[in-house]
């Protein structure tokens, strides 16, 4: 296979559509390796032998959960041995070895669920491909593995339908936010700009904010972002912020940025059921002196 035009085709197409995002990296200090460097070369902090098992535990869990049982069980049978066409055994051998390497990254440190992803395009592809020829019990048992798929999803969207609390089901991070957000900004009145312990939260606070306002990460042991290629909270000398967390702790560094600052009263994020989700504190913050802020301290 590797005697013939594709793959090499792919791999010239691929470098063409990646020129613009490496010409990025190399103009900025190349950020996103700096970011993936973490990911690869980080590993468990304290914990041990212990802690690494909990993550190699956690990654196959989520793996086998993330492509739904029935159907995780049915690729593994399927595609445990190679194929016989040359081009599928490339496709075959490239997927696995994305696999395996996040697999070995699991022992020692935490890997996300989303991270394998890309393996999956290709193994999805040669399973879709082996189905057909497949035992009747093993296309059943396929089959039931893509209803189970669908009713999971149900479950996890609308959590109440089978009387699981939204404060316990997953996607529970993502709910609630609209209504606290705007009864913070109902509270603070007109305002300049928010600021954030976390490029997490700065997230969620800008998207559900009524206007439009530039957002500041703040925390002092935060992980370089996307913001510290935007313009800086320097430009708003003399200005008045509001500063949102979810715990009830206003940064000493932070209020002494400010002329004053005073709180608002929490604004919790309830449930349908009448669960709380979360609780945002703010405060207003007034009249914004420059002061130096300390640089992230991880990608």
């Amino acid at each position: 296979a590797l005697r013939r035009w594709p793959p090499w085709g792919g791999a010239l197409l691929g470098v063409l559509l990646l020129a613009p995002v490496l010409l990025w990296n190399a103009v900025h200090g190349w950020p996103m390796f700096h970011h993936e460097q973490g990911h690869v070369l980080n590993a468990s902090e304290a914990g041990g032998w212990r802690e690494n098992a909990g993550h190699l535990l956690e990654f196959l869990g989520g793996q086998w959960l993330g492509l739904s049982p029935l159907v995780a069980v049915a690729l593994v049978r399927v595609l445990s041995r190679p194929p016989r066409l040359a081009e599928q055994r490339l496709l075959w051998a490239l997927s696995l070895a994305v696999l395996g390497f996040f697999l070995a990254k699991a022992t020692v440190s935490k890997v996300q669920l989303n991270w394998p992803a890309p393996a999956y395009i290709g193994l999805l592809v040669l399973f879709a491909g082996r189905i057909e020829t497949s035992a009747a019990s093993w296309r059943r048992l396929t089959a039931a593995g893509m209803v189970s798929s669908v009713v999971l999803l149900g479950i996890a969207f609308f959590p109440m339908a089978v009387g699981l609390s939204p404060t316990k089901a997953p996607f529970d991070e993502l709910r609630g936010w609209r209504e606290s957000v705007a009864e913070v900004a109902r509270q603070a009145g007109p305002t300049h700009f928010l600021m954030v312990p976390s490029y997490h939260l700065a997230g969620s606070v800008a998207f559900y904010w009524p206007q439009p306002l530039p957002v500041y990460p703040m925390a002092e042991n935060r992980r370089f972002s996307q913001h510290d290629f935007w313009p800086g909270i320097e430009r708003e000398a003399g200005r008045d912020g509001v500063y949102i967390a979810t715990d009830d702790g206003l940064p000493p560094r932070l209020l002494s940025a400010f002329a004053r600052c005073l709180p608002l009263a929490p604004a919790p994020a309830i449930a349908r059921d009448g669960g709380r989700l979360r609780t945002l504190y703010a405060w207003r913050c007034q009249n914004y002196q420059p002061t130096v802020w300390p640089k992230p301290t991880t990608y």
